[in-house]
């Protein structure tokens, strides 16, 4: 781990100032900045585009991490809702819980949540791996198109509605699937990744009762004789 030489106290910037200052930073070479009294700030660390690491001390607000492309960010603390949105590489670690959709329609990198996140985590992720190592809420996984979702908590309903591809894993219960969402068979493939994508962070995959939840593929093309399968993801 890089020594972190940069260091802002947010209590004494404004957002955008914060948010300059993480940029110049990183256009300079700094590799580690640390950034004390975040005070739950939204929008903060957004559309970092370089491997620079980025250490909030601290709960933050919505938006965190938002847009990012390489960036390594870390949050020693709960967030807001929509961490991580439409991240393209690079990871997202939230020593804490987070908010509501979590992980919105990232593309690529990982984002892990060590505690639970809100509604609709994941949604409409097009790739990427998202770790909730507690529970998610309502309709998280909602029209998901790729990547890997992993949940090591319980799901609440509506879990995976209108899924056209992608993988979500679930450790605990779940309260309902959401439209054209089916649980398969987790594979010695799956067991696999599950242990090298949990085990880095602390948790052991083995000895879980995984459910794999897939895309039923009903609604990839209408059809009439489909039509409750149709309703009901409306």
């Amino acid at each position: 781990m890089a020594t972190l030489i940069s260091e802002i106290d947010c209590s004494q910037h404004t957002t955008r100032e914060i948010n300059q200052a993480i940029k110049r930073a990183a256009a300079d070479g700094v590799p580690d900045v640390r950034l004390t009294n975040p005070a739950a700030r939204h929008c903060l660390g957004v559309a970092v585009m370089s491997p620079t690491r980025i250490v909030f001390d601290g709960p933050v607000g919505w938006y965190c991490g938002g847009m990012c492309d390489g960036a390594e960010i870390v949050v020693n603390g709960n967030c807001g809702w929509s961490v991580g949105e439409n991240l393209m590489s690079g990871s997202i670690a939230v020593h804490g819980n987070g908010g509501s959709s979590a992980g919105a329609t990232i593309r690529g990198g990982r984002i892990f949540i060590e505690g639970e996140t809100g509604a609709r985590t994941g949604i409409a992720m097009k790739g990427g791996t998202l770790v909730v190592g507690g529970s998610v809420g309502y309709m998280s996984g909602f029209m998901m198109q790729r990547g890997t979702m992993i949940v090591c908590g319980d799901a609440a309903d509506g879990i995976g509605d209108s899924m056209y591809e992608g993988t979500v894993y679930v450790g605990g219960s779940i309260h309902s699937l959401g439209a054209d969402c089916v649980e398969v068979e987790v594979t010695d493939d799956d067991r696999a990744l599950l242990a090298a994508e949990l085990e880095p962070h602390g948790i052991t995959a083995s000895g879980v009762d995984w459910k794999k939840l897939a895309a039923g593929k009903k609604l990839w093309n209408f059809s009439k004789h489909e039509y409750d399968a149709w309703r009901g993801a409306l």
